[in-house]
């Protein structure tokens, strides 16, 4: 074979690329073998995701699931003072409404009306950045600007004008207002968990 392919001179030395190029595939295959080894191993890819989704799920509802209270009622703007505002129990001689988040995504609503009688919603819940969200079994839904979660405490906001036919009959000085003034204000609710 012409070794003039293999043989060069550079700088008055001779350059043997067969030398080299068998080094070269030496490290070719020490370097597949340790990629192969480090892969062999059985990796379970949906473990892996089922696992992620869990610590995930986990995370979102940290402070979410359980038993909430129902403390007060604030209805306001976003920003500004509260144009009024009402602790629990809203009727005298009844309980607290309370709102129960399970693991699952589940949850229930309960509700006292004016004669003391318990009025229970269940619903699915979610959540997204800074909204809470409510589909209720009888197919209506709800979307709730989020505004303070932590271990004991949760605030959210429900637009007035969505909530007016069901709380005017609590608040009957929301009749007066103007309809201007009542697309900027939102009914905050605050519940406590025991």
């Amino acid at each position: 074979m012409n070794t003039l392919f293999f043989y060069f001179k550079i700088l008055g030395k001779n350059i043997n690329f067969r030398y080299y190029l068998k080094r070269m595939r030496k490290l070719v295959i020490f370097l597949g073998l340790v990629l192969f080894l480090f892969t062999a191993c059985e990796i379970k890819d949906n473990d892996t995701g089922d696992r992620l989704e869990k610590k995930w799920n986990e995370f979102v509802q940290k402070h979410f699931v359980g038993e909430w209270t129902a403390y007060k009622v604030d209805i306001r703007p976003l920003i500004g003072p509260s144009v009024i505002e009402k602790t629990y129990p809203l009727f005298p001689g009844c309980k607290s409404d309370r709102l129960v988040f399970d693991k699952n995504y589940s949850g229930s609503m309960s509700k006292y009306l004016p004669n003391c009688e318990e009025e229970i919603k269940e619903f699915i819940w979610y959540h997204k950045l800074g909204e809470l969200g409510f589909q209720f079994k009888d197919g209506s839904t709800s979307r709730t600007i989020l505004l303070d979660r932590s271990e004991k405490t949760l605030v959210f906001a429900v637009p007035l004008k969505e909530m007016l036919n069901e709380i005017s009959t609590i608040y009957p000085e929301l009749n007066e207002l103007e309809q201007a003034t009542i697309d900027l204000l939102f009914v905050n609710y605050i519940y406590i968990k025991q």
